[in-house]
């Protein structure tokens, strides 16, 4: 008995993303094509207006635990994640969040690959979560524009390194990336740049704000090492 599994109440919406998954994923003779294109390529976007876009997002908001505003979904399209696909014929769709835009570029091009994992020790093996919420807090990457990123997974027990009731632990080629879902919640702040002091010189200490009243402004400038009063 497996210690994990999709939530029991929603089973049937499960099944229905996972025989979506099952489509082929590119037309006969575009296999290496697909392989060996750039990212734009290797992404289809999944109209919205598409049974597998309902099927997909619908699952992914109910395992949310919130509202989202979906902002797109894209299928994710390289053959040879498929061909390495390690399974025993019993397959799961699962969520995984990687934290930044390369981590993301990265499975994108090469697929899950245990050797870079470093969560629960070197090689431990790929993180999966059951429901979208778990992969939300804290392992969606966020991008530029304020959105969350998230892989919608199918996952293999063919090499099960741990399985608990909200994630699941597997070994080198027991998962792929089938899809990339892009969205926000209500909690999502927007992204905001990084905002750079101006260097301090060792051994100073920094005086108040410069001031500005009426057409008198007076400001602070390094000389020499020491912080001096400038003014118009």
């Amino acid at each position: 008995m497996f210690a994990g599994w999709p939530p029991a109440n929603l089973r049937s919406e499960h099944d229905r993303v996972l025989s979506f998954a099952k489509l082929p994923e590119v037309a006969p003779g575009e296999e290496t094509k697909a392989s060996n294109c750039s990212r734009t390529m290797r992404e289809s976007v999944v109209s919205s207006t598409s049974d597998e876009y309902e099927a997909v997002t619908r699952y992914f908001q109910a395992t949310l635990g919130e509202k989202a505003e979906i902002h797109d979904l894209n299928r994710i399209n390289v053959p040879k994640f498929r061909e390495r696909f390690l399974t025993d014929g019993d397959h799961t769709i699962m969520f995984h969040g990687c934290r930044s835009s390369q981590n993301e570029a990265s499975i994108l091009e090469k697929g899950f690959r245990v050797a870079s994992c470093v969560s629960g020790g070197t090689k431990f093996g790929t993180w999966f979560a059951y429901r979208a919420d778990y992969s939300n807090r804290g392992y969606s990457f966020q991008d530029q524009d304020g959105l969350e990123h998230l892989f919608v997974c199918v996952v293999s027990y063919f090499y099960t390194v741990m399985d608990q009731a909200l994630m699941r632990v597997v070994g080198q080629d027991c998962a792929y990336p089938q899809w990339l879902i892009r969205y926000r919640t209500a909690r999502t702040p927007a992204y905001v740049p990084p905002v750079y002091a101006p260097p301090v010189v060792a051994g100073t200490s920094r005086p108040g704000k410069s001031t500005n009243r009426g057409r008198d402004r007076t400001w602070y400038v390094v000389r020499d090492g020491q912080w001096q009063l400038e003014g118009t």
